[in-house]
């Protein structure tokens, strides 16, 4: 049996990453005051890691997705398992009003996207995919998942 510790050690290393962004966090007031994250610290903790000191390791990025993939399977399972909230009847804006509110916002995600995506393809990268705005509201709006999967498709 050949059984890679590689995967096991990059859950390690985002695990320890997000010990140390809590625990900067904590000590920081800039991180409190502005809300930053903890994941979003770790995140940048992380880049030059796994850009600069690992590839040289045979660690790369490539297995990351699938973890975050995986992971948040288990997440939305894990949130199923706990008790409801107390029910608590309020008046609402109504299925219409809440389906425009959604939708109106996908729309907002895919054109700011491929806005920004036609600037890139004009100023920095003219070989870019215009499909590539669109991960912005199904990396936001659908979650993480569907924007690998997805993007796994298109590659």
């Amino acid at each position: 049996m050949d059984f890679s510790w590689k995967i096991i050690i990059d859950a390690g290393a985002v695990s320890l990453a997000l010990i140390v962004a809590t625990l900067i966090r904590s000590r920081f007031q800039f991180f409190q005051r502005f809300m930053i994250p903890n994941a979003i610290t770790a995140g940048f903790l992380l880049l030059p890691l796994y850009n600069f000191a690992l590839p040289p390791l045979g660690y790369g990025t490539n297995r990351l997705g699938e973890l975050v993939y995986h992971l948040l399977n288990i997440s939305f399972v894990a949130m199923t398992l706990r008790s409801p909230p107390p029910t608590i009847r309020r008046k609402s804006g109504g299925v219409v009003g809440t389906t425009v509110g959604i939708l109106s916002q996908y729309a907002i995600q895919a054109i700011i996207g491929l806005l920004l995506t036609l600037l890139f393809i004009s100023t920095l990268s003219p070989s870019l995919s215009p499909a590539f705005g669109l991960f912005l509201p199904l990396g936001f709006a659908l979650g993480p998942g569907q924007a690998f999967a997805i993007g796994k498709g298109w590659e």
